[in-house]
């Protein structure tokens, strides 16, 4: 059954408030991208994405900027680019990915996401990409739509598929919890404090006068590290991201060793993406939407401790966080943002985030299972998202685990780093991962 025609507005939540903030900067996309096992069939995949998103009702956005709101028109139609693969080589894909994600969607209605299809004859695979507007879609939105695509691309049975909502209840009404009157002021003071240590912490330089540009790297993490790192994490009672998380903040302080001559901000503070779905008093296991809030792990020392006690404190940190409910709470750094924007009290620049908002790496970590492609699992080979980072971060690294595959890419400024700088630091983290997979056996040293 087509979805409703009847139009439904959203409300923009503060975290879409901000992205649409980025946006006005330069865009602010994201790329998820699937490989598919055999060649593509091009004509039966844009059948498959054409009916998908008019039964999902992802049709063209219509976005209300002064009043913070946005819905969906039905779409005539959704246009599915072939892209050449004449080169074996995959580096002009992943350029030409790049050069999709910062390119902006049009200011009149639109649908919000961009697909291509690229065949690997030197694999026996296909690729399948979709460009999102991020202020509308996350990854688990992407992760959705892709599986209702999938389901018809293979002519997979849809009886049990439920529909997407695509216009899903106010932000504020299900994320507020019901401790929420006791976590207002709690919610507050721990922002409040929150800002104060961020005056403590390294401001990476701005190396040369290059714009706001950026460059991608794609590569994979050697083969089983992710099934070691799993293992060591089980072992050592912490999570992968905890782990992920320890080593990008080890491989940026051996990064910054000019940092410790600093009087005072010699600490680093990484920002990670939370999917915050599970937080709500609904369920919106099937919402096409944003539902994502910022943790901050503030790590005042980073180069006075070994790796293992470096682990700890991160540990420690990400789960005094979760403990407290601050995901439940208000969002209000991504408010106050907001607010100074539309009061114009800020200036939207790398250089203002730099000064206010100091943050040293951003980390989004997500891990996809083939077999939540139900009877189409085996088809599913490999999965890549790409993030960029926006005027606030430096740079964005996103690993992302499909079974027993780990896929990094990396994101970075080049106002920020060199592409030798860049590289080493990806070095750096896949050592730390290394060292963390391969000492899990003895012990817990320095644990949470």
């Amino acid at each position: 059954m087509i979805a409703a025609r009847t139009p439904r507005s959203c409300k923009l939540n503060p975290f879409q408030q901000v992205m649409a903030l980025w946006e006005e900067v330069r865009p602010y996309n994201f790329a998820h991208v699937i490989r598919l096992r055999g060649p593509a069939n091009p004509v039966l995949l844009h059948e498959a994405i054409q009916t998908a998103c008019q039964v999902a009702g992802v049709g063209k956005l219509v976005l209300d900027r002064e009043g913070r709101r946005y819905f969906y028109e039905p779409a005539e139609s959704v246009q599915l680019c072939e892209m050449k693969s004449e080169d074996s080589s995959l580096e002009p894909f992943w350029r030409t990915i790049a050069d999709e994600i910062n390119r902006a969607f049009p200011a009149e209605p639109h649908h919000p996401v961009r697909w291509l299809v690229r065949d690997d004859p030197s694999s026996g695979s296909h690729y399948l990409v979709a460009i999102y507007r991020h202020l509308v879609a996350d990854f688990a939105s992407s992760c959705l739509l892709f599986r209702c695509i999938l389901n018809r691309y293979y002519r997979m049975s849809t009886g049990d598929e439920k529909p997407l909502v695509v216009h899903p209840p106010d932000y504020s009404r299900v994320m507020r919890c019901r401790y929420w009157r006791r976590d207002f002021p709690t919610t507050f003071f721990q922002a409040v404090r929150r800002y104060l240590r961020l005056r403590h912490v390294y401001r990476l330089p701005e190396l040369r006068d290059e714009g706001e540009g950026w460059q991608l790297h794609v590569l994979e993490a050697p083969h089983g590290l992710i099934r070691r790192l799993l293992a060591a994490s089980i072992r050592r009672r912490v999570t992968v991201n905890e782990a992920f998380l320890a080593a990008l903040c080890a491989a940026l302080a051996e990064m910054t060793p000019h940092r410790r001559q600093h009087s005072r901000r010699r600490g680093l503070a990484l920002a990670h993406m939370v999917n915050v779905r599970g937080e709500a008093r609904e369920d919106l296991s099937n919402c096409f939407g944003v539902y994502l809030r910022e943790s901050v792990t503030i790590i005042d020392e980073p180069d006075a401790e070994d790796f293992d006690v470096l682990l700890g404190r991160i540990v420690a940190e990400v789960r005094r966080e979760r403990a407290g409910r601050r995901f439940g709470g208000l969002d209000w750094n991504f408010l106050v943002l907001a607010r100074l924007r539309k009061w114009h009290l800020m200036k939207n620049t790398v250089a203002w985030y730099q000064k206010v908002y100091p943050l040293a790496a951003g980390l989004s970590n997500v891990r996809l299972s083939a077999s939540w492609f139900t009877g189409i699992s085996d088809r599913i080979l490999d999965s890549i998202s790409i993030v960029p980072p926006g005027p606030a971060l430096p740079f964005v690294l996103f690993p992302t685990t499909v079974d027993d595959k780990l896929n990094l890419s990396f994101v970075y400024r080049e106002s920020s780093f060199t592409q030798s700088e860049a590289l080493k630091l990806i070095e750096f983290f896949l050592k730390k991962l290394e060292h963390f997979a391969s000492s899990g056996r003895t012990g817990s040293r320095g644990l949470a």
